[in-house]
């Protein structure tokens, strides 16, 4: 899913024949900055218990979402390198969104 203008989004997410909707949220502005995935690392994936996450830049902060686009974890950090504990976490897939100063970037990861 990309959010091409700002308004009220909802995300639908179908599996095993089962359908979920995401409460709605609300996109109040778009960034016109490119996030550098190059410049990004994570690992592992799958992840048992903690995923680090690396960038060249400065990571602001980091949101953990699950498949029906609830929030499971939010980070505040400062830093080039961090570890997300998702030892506790269901096996699943998540979407992980990465902030930096002026962007972000999304990646999925898998929870074995």
């Amino acid at each position: 899913f990309t959010a091409t203008e700002a308004g009220s989004y909802a995300v639908m997410v179908t599996m095993n024949g089962c359908t979920t909707t995401s409460d709605c949220f609300e996109i109040t502005s778009l960034s016109t900055n490119s996030f550098d995935f190059a410049k990004l690392a994570y690992y592992p994936n799958p992840v048992n218990d903690l995923l680090t996450i690396t960038h060249s830049d400065v990571i602001s902060a980091v949101n953990v979402y699950d498949v029906t686009g609830r929030l499971v974890k939010q980070m505040k950090t400062n830093t080039n390198e961090l570890q997300v504990d998702m030892g506790n976490m269901p096996a699943s897939i998540y979407i992980v969104k990465v902030a930096l100063e002026n962007t972000s970037g999304e990646f999925k990861v898998i929870k074995k």
